[in-house]
């Protein structure tokens, strides 16, 4: 299908449909909202459309929207779109391989001769990424929130908001809404309930820039331990308390408001989970390296606890590597205090699907440390490197499990704690 041909049948879809030709700020969320609705309910030539539209009309220029596209048209059997908007993500900077080898919708278009041509084209774009000093920190959206948030109490500030904040920022900041805000008003809402906390963060959110040369030299180190690393945009921006950082196809999204906290910061209008995942600036280097391991990590599906705890234990141990710090001190106090204790509990539990008591659990744990996971994870990856005769090597097989059983077993971790526990 031509592109003049396909943007007719957007206009097609979109007049039948009601959704008028031109959208703003949280109106173009919603569009890809409509979008992955019509994606899961199977309408897929119309999923497609809705998607190439955010791209072209819409000026949202994440690449992931004409991937989605394709995925869309290769379900619908219609291969010329498919691979039209395959070219088009590519070009547009698409570099997730991982993504187009393992997600089934391709799979009518993976014996075709220009499936390798898209894979070589999202390689190429991956290979560009290899250079350290190319990837940006981008914090241009951290001093426009400030200046929306001096109106905040304005009968109009919704309007202020999307006008001033959301239209105008970067892709980085649309993509965190999209994924992470989800709703202006919420966001509003959050804002103005913690409207002290925010207050109390601006200076320290100001200052971030600061950090850069140390997010700088731990990317320079990740390349010298493992030089096949890629390294994406950070986006510093600011969100609404729901999230610490996202990796996306467009970059690291970080919500630097739960990374702004000072000693004198009140936290009284914060909930629970707020609270214990709020951190100072000065971790947020160790978040960022955390979070850029997670880009090079490339699995086997494994849905076990143990493979879970390692998958976020090999990006703790390297970004500890690179950075020379966690970003979880009560987590390692915690841990080394009560290892046994963690390691027969784990131990009982790490064949299993739940992760509740481990990981992702800000929201249910209240008498410990959360994310206890990570610290287990850590330590298993750390005996792995710790007894491996060549350190780049132990780097590389991290990065690239696809035996978590076999990992396990070859770090020595368990046979250690069974051992000290037979003692």
């Amino acid at each position: 299908m031509s592109r003049i041909i396909l943007m007719k049948y957007v206009g097609w879809v979109l007049l039948l449909t009601g959704i008028q030709p031109s959208l703003m700020g949280q109106e173009v969320i919603q569009a890809v909202t409509i979008a992955d609705s019509k994606y899961h309910s199977q309408h897929y030539a119309e999923a497609g459309m809705f998607y190439v539209r955010v791209f072209e009309q819409e000026k949202y220029e994440n690449p992931l929207f004409y991937i989605k596209a394709a995925q869309c048209y290769a379900l619908d059997q219609n291969l010329d779109s498919a691979f039209y908007c395959l070219h088009k993500g590519g070009k547009a900077g698409f570099r997730d391989l991982d993504y187009l080898h393992q997600n089934e919708d391709f799979e009518a278009l993976k014996e075709h001769r220009k499936w390798k041509k898209v894979l070589k084209l999202v390689e190429d774009n991956r290979t560009a990424y290899h250079d350290p000093e190319k990837a940006k920190v981008i914090t241009s959206d951290i001093q426009r929130f400030w200046k929306c948030f001096d109106k905040i109490d304005e009968r109009n500030s919704r309007d202020i908001f999307e006008k001033e904040y959301l239209n105008p920022g970067s892709l980085g900041l649309k993509e965190f809404f999209r994924t992470r805000v989800l709703s202006l008003q919420g966001f509003l809402f959050k804002v103005k309930s913690r409207k002290t906390y925010f207050s109390d963060i601006r200076e320290a959110t100001k200052s971030i820039k600061k950090i850069d040369p140390e997010i700088k030299r731990s990317f320079q180190r990740l390349h010298k331990l493992y030089p096949e690393a890629v390294f994406p945009d950070i986006y510093l921006v600011i969100g609404s308390m729901t999230a610490r950082s996202t990796p996306t196809s467009v970059g690291l999204l970080v919500g630097v408001e739960l990374y702004s906290k000072t000693d004198s910061t009140s936290t009284e209008e914060l909930n629970a989970r707020e609270k214990a995942i709020s951190r100072t600036v000065d971790k947020l280097p160790a978040l960022i390296a955390h979070d850029l391991v997670h880009y090079q990590q490339s699995y086997e599906e494994a849905p076990t606890l143990l493979a879970a705890c390692i998958r976020e234990g090999v990006a703790e141990f390297i970004s500890v590597l690179i950075t020379g710090q966690n970003a979880h001190d009560e987590l390692y106090q915690y841990g080394k205090a009560h290892e046994k204790e963690i390691w027969d509990t784990f131990y009982r539990e790490m064949y299993g699907k739940s992760y509740q008591k481990w990981l992702f659990n800000e929201s249910t744990v209240e008498d410990k440390p959360v994310n206890l996971g990570f610290w287990i994870g850590y330590k298993i990856c750390e005996s792995y490197y710790a007894k491996a005769p060549d350190k780049q090597k132990a780097i590389q097989e991290m990065l690239h499990i696809r035996d978590f059983q076999a990992f396990f077993d070859q770090s020595g971790y368990g046979h250690w704690a069974m051992n000290s526990q037979a003692e």
